[in-house]
């Protein structure tokens, strides 16, 4: 078999300290949270059981995920440095085992974790973070923030290279909004087909608009309306009007008017649709998307390389035993969490590219591995 005996019985210790020091980090910080929101909570109409009940698991997969990597280092460590101070590691090379077959456990372990890592960020986070920020617009966000989120915005966008969408008033609290026109253009950038609407509300479940006193013109779209008494009856080949009609749009109109919550909400395969459209759109704010987007696979792919980095470190016997490797390990985090926001926040705002501020971190550290690594095997 590719694992043995010794291989388990590592793993199993390994998962065992990691899970016991995510569990009790996010009880501490739920329990810390929820007590700083009560006053918030209270004057927004809910309370600690609902915030317990509706926001605190959503916010806790929000978090494992965000510091799975630095919980596995330290975690890695503890426990690493434990079987060095018992001997437990100088019996395995006494016994012919070299560094890199003590490895081999920490290796497995790194990629389960990496990889599990890398599907809750693109699939089961987005899902949750739907969750988190609903309850968090509704009840823990400031008379500002939902202020701004409630009053009404236009909707003016390209919605591809041929259909242009506008909403004069458009509320993302009700989803309904005034003043509704769509427009179709030919090659030579003239209209051929008009749909303008009185009154519009987006069905999400559908993703399509329900629109009120509906006026539909294909050719010649800029001509002006004919004078008739009836219009509801009235109708030729080129206009039609109806009291009602639903339109099938691929636009939803908070993808339009994007919050920073967004980006947060979709899985890959739906930000990676939504980054091409609003690339189309030339959004200023497309650096921000982007790096949510690398963000995600810039994360698991640092667990793993984090728990190659605490095993060089702590499987060398120093004195100060295990609170010197705490020490050195709890610097180094620091280190890459002030490295990782800094870059992230500078992709975020443009000043550099997405791709590197979210991958430097990781190559970084990659090479701290690798040196301490092989320094570690030589010994």
């Amino acid at each position: 078999m590719f694992l043995k005996k010794l291989d388990w019985y590592i793993i199993r210790r390994l998962f065992g300290t990691f899970f016991f020091t995510m569990f009790f980090l996010l009880l501490i910080v739920i329990l810390l949270d929820v007590n700083q929101r009560q006053t918030r909570l209270s004057n927004n109409g809910s309370n600690s059981i609902e915030y317990l009940k509706h926001y605190s698991i959503y916010y806790m997969v929000y978090l494992g995920n965000t510091f799975v990597q630095l919980v596995v280092f330290i975690s890695v460590i503890f426990f690493t440095s434990r079987l060095t101070n018992n001997t437990e590691i100088v019996a395995m090379h006494s016994g012919g085992m070299s560094f890199y077959r003590v490895s081999r456990p920490y290796i497995v372990s790194g990629l389960v974790i990496a990889a599990t890592s890398l599907y809750v960020s693109h699939f089961l986070l987005p899902y949750s973070n739907v969750k988190k920020n609903a309850f968090f617009e509704k009840y823990l966000v400031g008379a500002t923030q939902k202020s701004e989120f409630l009053r009404t915005k236009r909707v003016h966008a390209f919605i591809s290279k041929d259909e242009q969408l506008n909403i004069i008033e458009y509320s993302q609290d009700s989803k309904s909004g005034s003043g509704f026109s769509y427009f179709k253009y030919d090659k030579k950038l003239n209209r051929t087909h008009s749909i303008q609407a009185q009154n519009a509300k987006w069905n999400e479940k559908k993703g399509e608009y329900e629109l009120t006193n509906v006026v539909e013109r294909w050719g010649g779209v800029n001509e002006k309306l004919p004078q008739h008494k009836d219009k509801i009856s009235f109708y030729d080949d080129k206009i039609q009007f109806f009291p009602s009609k639903n339109v099938k749009l691929n636009a939803n109109p908070d993808y339009l008017l994007p919050s920073e919550s967004l980006a947060e909400n979709l899985t890959t395969p739906k930000l990676m649709e939504f980054i091409k459209r609003r690339k189309e759109q030339a959004d200023p704010n497309i650096k921000r998307y982007e790096t949510y987007l690398y963000e995600r696979t810039s994360l698991a792919v640092s667990t793993f390389i984090m728990t190659i980095l605490a095993l060089a470190i702590s499987s060398r016997k120093r004195r100060g035993g295990i609170g010197m490797n705490l020490v050195i390990g709890i610097a180094l985090a620091f280190l890459y969490v002030i490295l990782y926001f800094i870059l992230g926040a500078t992709s975020k705002n443009g000043k550099l590219d997405p791709i590197i501020g979210t991958t430097l971190p990781n190559i970084i550290f990659a090479l701290i591995t690798l040196v301490a690594y092989f320094r570690r095997a030589r010994m």
